[in-house]
């Protein structure tokens, strides 16, 4: 198990703006496409915040924008998730994957994913709300486990 690529004191030359500039040297394109997806997934998050916000505060809704913020929602959360899983498997870890993450966890997950993505766009069914906020505690859980542990 290898640790950081820093010291302690010496995370200030590391970092350029939120990325460090040790990763975009060996993996530069792979690294502005993450980039770019998560900015894109978190943009989505906060468009669907300010609708949902917007339509309970004027107590109004628009049945075509919900039926269009319910499959964002379910397509970027399920998505989100799944890249949370992935990226344990990129060249790009500052955190080598724990064997139970790399082993279990994230198979499962991705499978999940796949699953609840494939039976949302053929059946073109919404899955039920605490299922797809289930996956959003699971996307969750498993990148503040990355982070934190």
């Amino acid at each position: 198990m290898r640790g950081p690529r820093f010291q302690s004191g010496d995370w200030l030359p590391f970092y350029i703006g939120n990325r460090r500039s040790d990763d975009l040297h060996e993996f530069g394109l792979l690294t502005q496409i993450l980039e770019w997806s998560f900015n894109f997934l978190g943009s989505l998050g906060i468009l669907l915040i300010a609708y949902g916000m917007l339509s309970a505060i004027s107590d109004t809704t628009y049945p075509l924008l919900e039926r269009i913020a319910d499959w964002i929602a379910l397509i970027a959360t399920l998505i989100g998730v799944g890249l949370t899983a992935v990226v344990i498997y990129m060249p790009i870890n500052v955190r080598p994957p724990e064997k139970l993450s790399l082993y279990f966890t994230a198979p499962i997950v991705i499978v999940g994913v796949l699953i609840a993505l494939g039976y949302s766009v053929l059946h073109r069914k919404q899955l039920p709300p605490h299922v797809l906020s289930g996956f959003a505690l699971l996307g969750i859980s498993g990148a503040l486990f990355r982070l934190l542990i």
